[in-house]
Order: structure tokens, then sequence, then C-alpha cells
């Protein structure tokens, strides 16, 4: 009697035709996986080059690699077909033959789906590679608008459709729900891949979101895609999503979901015959247009609109001349996806990281702790990052960190190096922390998280820093001020440039945005940075970006001014507007580099004169100056 044959944790399905330069490396990366438990489904669709041969030849030195050939090719949908139907795993997974993936990937997206216990995993962070060396993340501009660049966790699928990429290689799915619902590839279609995945998480209640940048997607000029980039000469795009509409009639989604038509308007000028591709477009949603119509409500304006020009165009110049509104909305829209993508570089890597952690806690010390046992749970926790070239916790420091304890905070000092702590300094500090001198406040932020996990549970989290003389108006009233506000976290100014931020000198954190995984998961990724442009880029601006693509309302003290000057876009409004704010906005802070650094000091001779319109002793400011310029202005 045979041994019985266990069932493999996850089936993985390669169609194969006409890859063989680059069929060995996507093998390659599939048998080297740190998940040993799969089965490899390889469907060879009639190649007529040596692919088959490749993959002989990696059978001989893995015997999990099963071979299944067609006699003559029938496509890519056919072969995933036969690939899913020979499948014994208790997971499937398609790769296409030209791609590869990172050596944990199948590891990391099993993991989830049995910890998470679902039917379905995405991850949304798939690397076009474009074989010069270069690569780029590939996103809609809809997913990165409407979901978030970065979205992890659950979410429902059915209240975001028209929002996800269609890649069935983005995708783990549960073999048994496949099979259960009955779903396949279209044959003889490109982009079946838009049917198999929609008829598929159409029926999810909610799937799971990581963010891996693991997959990588191989532009080739004669694959699919690559195809799609240039010209389009056939039409299966249009009869995949009749296909699609025709899923929601049968099975009765008609009346829960919306439609996905939209990606259609991203195809129009790619049509070789742009006509005929209007004449079949207007058909199809002719076709829709009573189910469209009862429930205009699902959609947005721009989905709207072009549904109503395409109904109402014969040809591509009636769609295009004919129908101003949707010119203007179509340039609206690329003007839009235009600045969201220069604003996401800039924001730089950390977005493209924050599934990436980074730990530092082997490099912070405790150098002073007032309690034995550091309370955090339900309690207001300042946290201060200083520093200091001859390793002091100036006075000045001393009487914010005094404001802060008078307002309810218990306060946690975060240094480069070892301080030399006065009495007053100790009375004032809850705890103090040092860390290797190397990165600027995030990592000192991100040094006491690891130190004190306990932290996440507080009631709210200040973040600030020594790069400010102040208070010179009283803390208690932006606090009355803001706690009045409904957002999950807050700041005390607002740069308004191409990417929207809260300025990091001082940022308030509420539970809802601690609790939240996301806070966590952004500080988790935070590495040690030496350039400080870097560090605003990524950090700063990525603070922002990243809680509220996850979902978290954003406040602000001082919002963006009506009556700003022209020229202050994108420039630091605490920098700026420092004597309005000052003065009659009396926000409490005058930010240090202000009277200290020699090319701001030529401009900010009158400093002395607005202080003193203030109760801040102004000594404590000249004593620093006197000490600490030289440094500074060698």
């Amino acid at each position: 009697m045979g041994a019985l044959r266990m069932t493999p944790k996850i089936s993985v399905i390669i169609a194969v035709y006409n890859t063989g330069p680059y069929l060995g490396r996507c093998l390659d990366s599939v048998t080297k996986q740190t998940l040993r438990d799969i089965e490899i489904i390889c469907v060879d669709d009639g190649s007529t080059d040596d692919s088959l041969e490749i993959l002989k030849k990696c059978r001989l030195n893995d015997q999990r690699i099963n071979i299944i050939e067609h006699p003559q090719n029938k496509g890519q949908a056919a072969a995933r077909n036969t690939g899913m139907r020979a499948a014994s795993g208790e997971y499937l997974y398609f790769i296409d033959s030209d791609d590869w993936i990172d050596l944990d990937y199948l590891e990391i997206l099993v993991g989830t789906a049995e910890c998470k216990n679902v039917d379905v995993v995405m991850n949304t962070n798939i690397i076009r590679e474009f074989g010069n060396g270069k690569s780029e993340r590939s996103i809609t501009d809809n997913f990165a608008e409407h979901i978030g660049l970065n979205r992890t966790g659950p979410i429902s699928f059915k209240n975001h459709i028209g929002n996800f990429t269609y890649s069935s290689c983005c995708c783990i799915y549960k073999r048994s729900f496949i099979t259960g619902i009955n779903a396949y590839f279209p044959e003889g279609f490109d982009f079946n891949d838009n049917f198999f995945h929609i008829a598929a998480l159409i029926n999810l209640d909610s799937l799971y979101l990581i963010n891996y940048p693991s997959y990588h997607y191989f532009m080739r000029h004669d694959s699919i895609c690559g195809r799609a980039s240039l010209s389009l000469s056939s039409y299966d795009i249009i009869y995949i999503y009749e296909m699609i509409y025709d899923y929601y009639i049968k099975n009765n989604f008609i009346d829960r979901c919306k439609l996905n038509f939209f990606e259609l308007s991203y195809y129009i000028p790619l049509f070789a015959d742009k006509d005929e591709a209007v004449t079949k477009i207007n058909e199809l949603f002719n076709k829709m247009f009573h189910d469209v119509s009862k429930r205009r409500y699902l959609y947005r304006p721009k989905e709207l609109n072009f549904f109503d020009a395409i109904v109402i165009s014969k040809t591509y110049n009636d769609f295009i001349n004919k129908h101003e509104e949707y010119k203007k909305a179509y340039e609206r829209r690329k003007t839009m996806a235009a600045k969201l993508r220069r604003g996401l570089h800039k924001v730089g890597t950390l977005l493209e990281d924050i599934s990436s952690p980074v730990t530092i806690k082997d490099q912070v010390f405790c150098q002073h702790q007032a309690h034995g046992d550091m309370v955090f749970s339900k309690k207001k926790i300042a946290l201060l990052a200083h520093w200091d070239p001859h390793g002091l916790v100036d006075p000045y420091v001393v009487r914010y960190l005094v404001a802060l304890k008078d307002i309810g905070y218990a306060t946690v000092l975060i240094s480069t190096r070892a301080v030399r702590l006065s009495g007053d300094a100790l009375a004032a500090a809850d705890a103090v922390l040092w860390r290797g001198c190397s990165g600027y406040d995030f990592t000192s932020w991100k040094a006491a998280f690891e130190y004190y996990p306990a932290l996440f549970e507080a009631r709210e989290i200040l973040l600030t820093n020594d790069s400010v003389f102040g208070p010179m108006h009283p803390l208690s009233t932006v606090h009355d001020t803001m706690d009045k506000l409904s957002c999950d976290f807050w700041g005390l100014t607002f740069n308004k440039g191409r990417v929207p931020h809260l300025q990091s000198y001082y940022l308030a954190f509420r539970s809802s945005a601690l609790k939240s995984g996301a806070f966590k998961d952004f500080f988790n990724a935070v590495d040690t940075v030496e350039d400080k442009y870097k560090v605003v880029t990524r950090y700063e601006m990525g603070l922002t970006v990243w809680l509220q693509r996850n979902g978290l309302k954003a406040g602000a003290y001082i919002a963006p001014l009506a009556n700003s000057p022209s020229g202050l876009r994108g420039k630091s409004p605490i920098h700026k507007l420092w004597r309005q704010f000052l003065g009659d906005l009396h926000v409490p802070f005058l930010k240090r580099n202000l009277v200290r650094d020699e090319k701001f000091r030529s401009t900010n001779k009158n400093w002395e004169e607005i202080v003193a319109k203030t109760d801040y002793p102004i000594s404590l400011i000249q004593d620093y100056l006197q000490r600490t310029r030289s440094f500074f202005n060698k």
C-alpha cells in the first residue's frame, strides 16, 4: 500500500508560454521559498521555445514540480484553469512565468491567511520591474486616493469596487472558497484576471490587505499589459466587463454593489480604433443603463460623468469634443493624479517600507526614572526629543518640561547622549532616556516607544522637541481649544505645501490614534536617517499622510491662513509667519534657529522686542545663544 500523500499547504500555479529567457528566474524564486510545503503546477501552454525543456530540467531537481502540457496554445486563462483543476493545496497562488517573488513571500501570505482566518489575502505592494535596473510601485491612483497607499488589515471589497488593481498574482486564495463559488478565468480573452478577481472578491465579506514589497512584476512589451500600455487591437477588455455585468445579474449582486465600469476610461485612448471602441462601450453602457440609473447614488461624479458621456456618444470625437464637462473632469483627474504621484514621491520611502519593522531598542538606555514602575495607561505623556552640543539640559528646556507638567503631562526626555542633569532637570523629567548620537527627533521618539511599549496605552501622547523657545503664551489655551475639536491627532501649525502636513515640533495623538495600529506601524518602520531633508519628507510629511490614509482625522490649532503670502506655499509657516503667530495668534513658541542661525538672524533682528511683549524670560534665550552660537555659526 502506497504512502498517503499529504495535502500541501499551497498550490502555486504557473501558466507558461514561450517565456524561456525568464522562466528559470521565476522557478528559482518559487522552489527556494522558506515555506517548503508547496506544490508547483506548471502548465506549458504549447510553448514553441525551450520553456518545456527548462521545466523538465527543473523538475529533476525538485519533485514538487508538476508539469502539465497543453498540446497546442489555448491562452493564459485556459492554462490557469487547468492548473486550478489539478491543484490539491489548501491555498491557491498564481504567478506569471516571467515574474519572481522574494523567498519569504508565500510564508508571509499563508501565515497572514491562517492568523487572520480569511479566505483571501491581497498584497498591495507590487513592484514593476523594467529590465533596465529601474522599478516602481504598481498602484492605481484610485487605490492611493480612496483606500490609502499603505493600507493594511481587513477591508470590504464591495465598498471599494473600482479602487483595486485586478491581478490574481497579488492574492492568495483559499481553494475551498474558489471552488465553492466556481470562480474561473474566461478562456480566449485577454484581461481575464479582471473577471476572476471581481468574481472572487465580490463574494467575500472582507479580505485582508498586507503591504509587502515582494512580488516583482516584469514589464515586457510583448506581454498583455505591455501591449496595453502601447495599443489595443482587440476589444477583450470591453467583453470582460460585459461578462462581469452578466455575473452581477446572474448572482444577484446588481442590487447590492456598484459596477466598475470607470476603468474603461483609461483604455479608450489606447485602442487602435477608438471610434469602434467608443461604439462598443456605448452598446455595453446602454445595456447597463437601467441598473446604473436607478442606483446613481452609488457612484462618484467622475464615474457618472464618464458613463453619461459614453451613453450619448457614437464616435471618439463625439466623446472628446462634444462633452466639455467630461473633458474638464478628465483634465482635473489627470492633474490630481499627477499631483498625488509627485506628493507620494516626495513623502519618500517610508510609505514603501511601512511593512518592514526596524528596531533600535538595544541602543536605548535609561539615565533617570523618577518612579520604579512607570505607569502610562490612561495618562497624558509628553516625549521631548533633545540634543545639546555640550550635553546639557538647558534651563529653557527645563522650563518647557515644567510647563508640560503644569498642564497634566508626565514627561520623558530622550537625548542623543548621556546628559548632565541639574536638580531642576531631575524634578522636571519623570524619565530621561539616551540613545546613540545618530538620527533626528523621530528616532528619539521611536526610542521611547521601544523602551516603554506601554506608551501605546496612554490616553494621549505629545511629541515635541527642544527646537522651540517657550511657551510664551499659556499652553492651557491651546489644549482647551483643541479638546473641543473632534480629531484623532493634531498639531500646532499646518504646512499647506505640495504634501500638506502637520509640523512635527508639537504633535498630540489621542488614544484613538495610538490604538489604531497605523501609529504603531509607522514608528515600527522609522529608521535612523542622517539626512535632515529626508527626515522631513519621509517622516514629518509621511506621518500625516500615513495616518490620514488609514482613516484617522487630523486637526490643527492654526489652520492654513487664507491671507498667507503667495510665496509661502511649501514653506514652513512657523518660520515664515512667526511674528504673526507669536503676536496676534498667540502660538506659544518661537523656533530656536530663527534667532540662533546666521541665515535667519539678519531678517529677525527685532525678535527681542516681540518676545518682550510676553512673559517669557528673554535671558533664557540670550544665555543659550551665548553658550552655543559659536558652535552653530562656525
